[in-house]
């Protein structure tokens, strides 16, 4: 699917979690994804 004006034109929303001391411990990969999407969220715009 192509990302037309439709869809930039949408608001985005992002929601925080607040993780456990062990999923920040053992889950860096997952970590790195989410805070990788919020920048690409705010680099959009």
């Amino acid at each position: 699917m192509k990302i037309t004006s439709d869809h930039l034109a949408r608001g985005a929303f992002i929601y925080i979690r607040q993780s456990t001391v062990d999923q920040l411990a053992n889950n860096h990969e997952s970590r790195r994804r989410q805070y990788g999407l919020a920048e690409r969220a705010r680099a959009l715009g």
